[in-house]
């Protein structure tokens, strides 16, 4: 999980770059969200946890861009989704 928050987080500076270019509906601290990800990240894992199934890379990314996506971006303004 440390690469995909190097790739998508910190080498980006996305957060900062999230929080100036667009309108939020509802004002969140980046903590909430944050949170808010990880919770996502931790409910679609769950299935695949209780089958005892193991995930490839490529899987986990596509989840973990999932999580992201809808906790940062689903507070934003219709217009800048």
């Amino acid at each position: 999980m440390e690469q995909f928050l190097v790739k998508y987080f910190e080498k980006p500076n996305l957060i900062l770059d999230l929080q100036k270019r667009f309108n939020y509906v509802m004002v969140a601290p980046a903590i909430i969200r944050v949170t808010q990800m990880l919770s996502l990240v931790q409910a679609v894992l769950l299935p695949h946890l209780l089958k005892q199934e193991t995930l490839n890379k490529k899987d986990f990314e596509n989840y973990f861009v999932f999580a992201f996506a809808w906790s940062f971006g689903g507070l934003f303004e219709t217009e800048d989704r």
